[in-house]
């Protein structure tokens, strides 16, 4: 929603984000299919720069900068039941933490979990 008699527009910082991470799978065959239980841990690195917003008004125009530099360091955990070789079953309960930088990113407990067919 714009204020009355105003535009809005913003633009993306087009700096690089980089990400180094590391999965440790395993594989344990059962009696309902074979269970690949994995953890990762992935840090994310952004560059500086600035995200803007641009309030452009009859009268006047403003720009609002938000740095986007940044560290965040994010650890998952989960599991999948592979079934057979067409269906998959699949949960992850993952977190993020702002680790440092200006732009403080992180999340609370986030959990995923579905099905996987291939035709």
């Amino acid at each position: 929603m714009s204020p009355a008699g105003a535009t809005v527009g913003w633009g993306s910082n087009s700096r690089l984000m980089l990400r180094a991470g590391v999965r440790l799978k395993g594989q344990i065959a059962t009696g309902v299919g074979m269970v690949q239980p994995y953890a990762r841990v992935n840090l994310y690195l952004r560059a500086g720069g600035s995200d803007i917003a641009n309030f452009v008004g009859p009268a006047a125009t403003t720009a609002i900068a938000t740095r986007t530099r940044g560290t965040t360091t994010e650890l998952a955990a989960g599991d999948t039941l592979a079934r057979n070789e067409r269906v998959s079953l699949y949960a992850e309960l993952g977190k993020s933490w702002a680790s440092g930088g200006s732009a403080r990113v992180g999340s609370s407990v986030q959990a995923s979990v579905g099905a996987r067919c291939r035709w």
